[in-house]
């Protein structure tokens, strides 16, 4: 296993692209980024400095993962349109080749189908995002044969890992795997282990992510967290994770937003047709302790954290997250 950074993460530093953003996670004691796109690493899609970031990041030993960001074609990225002169597929296809062309140092390439709200949101059915956003996958799976990659599907805000793997087996596994989301899981209604134990089969790249819960409006509220000061069991998940992918690189994913558990709306948890009422039950119990503290001021309540400025605070937790995680992967014996 290998610590790193998912490059969303440094969203406060929209001017970092490359060379830059491997030299910062190095300075952080981080082993590599997972990029948001193809464009992080060059603005306009320059092989010779892809090739320059290929190098520097071989040369440091570190990885690079890139996706491709949304392929909903509802809602796919405006990179991938952009790119592909107004047609989806077409600039899916053109990332892909340019991905593979520079040869980054890993084969997987992150994705999603929806942000936090489009399960509910009006319009094009939830269900029906999913299945033409499959239809999407479904049409480059020749090239990700003939180019050698693997797409990762994120458990991203509203998709369960129940959902991201009846996506992969529908694309098809030799093509198609999970970005594994570990924050996320809670917001879909699922116990962070129980998520990993289900997904980590599948599961060829990750989002590392912590955070606390506590009780708001719409039921549940979840806190971001640096990782290891949030209800994680982290040495637990990596063990999951470990037995199934040893050489997974763990990305470190950190930002500011308060997300909501809707447990108190009917139509979002009957929505998730696998909920487990025991894993509910467990979220719940989590809340209370993590109230509990609150009271007892172990831990800082989300208004507080919130009142600081990401740009403030950001490389702070990054650095604590990537120290915690680095003690428990070298604990552990997992480094790769």
């Amino acid at each position: 296993m290998r610590v790193g950074l998912d490059q969303y993460s440094l969203y406060h530093i929209p001017s970092l692209k490359g060379i830059q953003v491997l030299e910062l996670v190095q300075s952080l004691g981080m082993e590599g980024v997972q990029f948001v796109d193809i464009r992080e690493l060059s603005p306009k899609m320059d092989k010779g400095q892809l090739r320059e970031v290929q190098a520097h990041a071989k040369q440091r030993g570190l990885y690079s993962e890139v996706g491709v960001s949304c392929i909903n074609p509802h809602n796919a990225h405006k990179n991938l349109i952009k790119d592909g002169d107004g047609d989806l597929i077409q600039g899916l296809r053109r990332h892909l080749e340019m991905i593979a062309d520079v040869s980054l140092g890993s084969r997987t390439v992150r994705f999603f189908i929806g942000g936090p709200g489009d399960r509910l949101r009006g319009g094009v059915p939830w269900r029906q995002r999913i299945e033409d956003s499959i239809a999407v996958a479904k049409s480059v799976v020749p090239v990700l044969r003939d180019l050698n990659l693997k797409l990762a599907f994120e458990n991203h805000a509203d998709v369960s890992t129940h959902e991201a793997i009846e996506i992969v087996s529908k694309i098809g596994a030799d093509v198609a795997g999970i970005c594994f989301d570990t924050g996320n899981t809670m917001i879909t209604i699922e116990e962070p282990l129980a998520a990993a134990k289900r997904a980590a089969p599948f599961v060829v790249a990750t989002h590392l992510k912590d955070g606390i819960l506590v009780f708001g409006d719409e039921g549940l509220v979840v806190s971001p967290r640096p990782v290891g000061q949030g209800l994680l069991p982290v040495a637990e998940i990596l063990q999951v994770l470990y037995g199934a992918n040893p050489n997974i690189a763990l990305s470190i994913e950190d930002y500011v937003m308060l997300l909501p558990v809707q447990i108190f709306n009917s139509e979002y948890v009957s929505s998730f047709a696998e909920a487990s009422t025991v894993e509910l039950a467990q979220l719940v119990r989590l809340a209370w302790a993590c109230e509990q503290s609150m009271s007892e001021g172990v831990l800082a309540s989300p208004a507080a954290v919130e009142r600081v400025p990401w740009s403030v605070r950001a490389m702070q937790r990054l650095e604590e997250s990537a120290r915690f995680v680095n003690t428990v992967v070298d604990q552990l014996n997992f480094r790769s």
